[in-house]
């Protein structure tokens, strides 16, 4: 009996430790099962989350870059703009009127740009000015430049304004003009005066006028409206052909003739070749006082321009100017005045 109950206690320990054992291999078996399939899990996520990282990545690296594709597009637009807006500007400037800026120093504006006149005027003695604008032109083989804008007489001065503004005829009481008469005309050029009388004539006109505007042209100017923008010997050309339509000299003409019946230059002007000689004045002369008849034992000098009726085509080219005492009268020397715009031109 007491083997028997010896028996079954073994037997049932031994079952019950068996079963354990087989209950702690299945456990153990499902642990191991859940490991791995934890395992698998967890890299299985660390799988996706590397992926996603992965592809965050790419999308990251994307965005930049169209980020970095968009600012270089913008960048690129921003320079076509800034090119086309370049262009459009020298397209403008190319269409623009050239205009000073207001900014600018008197030293920078252009000097020789022409200044707002009335381009003729008539006086209230009824003589007819032209205006004359700065510039250069070559005088003498020299290049020569006028500063500053005046206003010349249209034609010579007529016989019929002398008289009008001095009341006098005093000319013809001259020995020369008694010696030939000839040039008689109120519409002709006023001849047979000399230097000295045209000082006396500018005395009276300016002070009637009330101000010392008239005087006589100088050299330069009277060559630089003779010339009137032209590069050529003759104002008509570099050689004679073409010059009876705009002077009288001796091929077609034996006599002093009308004032202004000539064709005038391109500014304008008539007769400043041709018909009667004209006198000059030297820059600084002031015919308030009185000019001397010698200077260093010499007769004074001035200079006559431009050729009369009696010249050879020569004469009566555009710088022609001969140096002649002041008190010299001829039949074929007259003047024109020269109205000035401005105060101390010279």
């Amino acid at each position: 009996m007491f083997l028997s109950f010896t028996f079954l206690i073994t037997f049932l320990f031994f079952g019950h430790s068996q079963d354990n054992q087989r209950g702690e291999k299945n456990l153990s078996s499902q642990e191991k099962t859940l490991s791995q399939t934890n395992s698998k899990k967890i890299e299985e996520s660390l799988t996706e989350k590397g992926e996603k990282s992965k592809a965050v990545e790419k999308d990251e690296k994307e965005g930049e870059s169209d980020e970095e594709s968009k600012d270089s597009d913008e960048d690129e637009k921003t320079d076509d703009a800034s090119n086309d807006s370049e262009v459009l500007t020298k397209e403008e400037k190319k269409d623009e009127p050239l205009e000073q800026s207001k900014d600018l120093d008197e030293d920078e504006k252009d000097e020789f740009a022409p200044w707002d006149l009335p381009p003729t005027l008539t006086d209230q003695f009824g003589l007819e000015f032209v205006l004359v604008q700065p510039g250069k032109f070559s005088y003498e083989f020299k290049d020569e430049t006028i500063e500053y804008p005046f206003y010349i007489q249209k034609t010579e001065l007529s016989q019929e304004s002398w008289l009008l503004i001095t009341g006098s005829e005093e000319w013809k009481n001259s020995k020369e003009f008694q010696a030939k008469p000839s040039a008689l005309g109120q519409s002709k050029p006023v001849v047979y005066v000399s230097f000295l009388d045209i000082q006396a004539f500018i005395n009276i006109i300016n002070s009637k006028h009330g101000k010392p505007d008239y005087r006589l042209p100088t050299q330069e100017e009277i060559a630089y409206a003779t010339s009137a923008g032209t590069h050529t010997k003759y104002m008509s050309g570099e050689d004679h052909t073409n010059l009876s339509p705009y002077c009288w000299y001796r091929t077609n003409s034996d006599d002093l003739k009308i004032i202004g019946v000539k064709s005038p230059n391109p500014w304008g002007i008539c007769d400043l070749n041709g018909n009667a000689w004209e006198w000059t004045m030297e820059r600084g002369d002031d015919f308030t006082k009185s000019f001397p008849l010698l200077e260093d034992e010499e007769p004074n000098l001035r200079v006559k321009h431009g050729g009369s009726y009696m010249s050879d085509p020569e004469e009566c080219s555009s710088h022609y100017q001969v140096a002649i005492p002041i008190t010299m009268r001829e039949e074929d020397l007259g003047f024109r005045l020269v109205r000035r715009v401005i105060e101390d031109e010279f």
